[in-house]
């Protein structure tokens, strides 16, 4: 019985001493846009939050955007957006679940800010790991 309990023992400590050292890696991006030239640009799979901002802004900048806005920054997850070329309104979402999640809720957001014609402009997801 005593060999028992101690194999469960050194079972739990073994199975809890991998969870703890494993990593999450966050893989984050940022959306940007140029609402009146309708350039969207997206970065991902970015280290750092900050430099995800910085890479899409410099992106829409370098596309000749002359009035790019942050739309949104995420992490480990899906983006998309949507605009309307006769409105310049857009809508944008994002999803742990998916792509198309994204999207369809991006066309919704779209559409119920007015927009008229509105289409996807930029949909990504980032990778996500467990690094043991």
């Amino acid at each position: 019985m005593y060999k028992l309990l101690s194999r469960i023992l050194i079972y739990f400590i073994l199975m809890f001493s991998v969870i703890e050292s494993s990593e999450i890696i966050d893989y984050n991006g940022a959306l940007f846009i140029d609402n009146n030239l309708g350039i969207v640009v997206v970065s991902y799979d970015i280290d750092d939050l900050n430099k995800a901002e910085k890479y899409a802004l410099y992106d829409c900048i370098s596309k000749g955007g002359k009035n790019c806005e942050k739309v949104v920054t995420f992490k480990n997850s899906c983006a998309s957006i949507a605009w309307s070329i006769k409105t310049k309104y857009n809508g944008y979402a994002l999803s742990k679940v998916g792509l198309d999640e994204a999207e369809d809720e991006a066309m919704k957001q779209c559409k119920s800010n007015g927009g008229l014609d509105c289409e996807i402009k930029a949909s990504v997801c980032t990778s996500w790991d467990i690094i043991p």
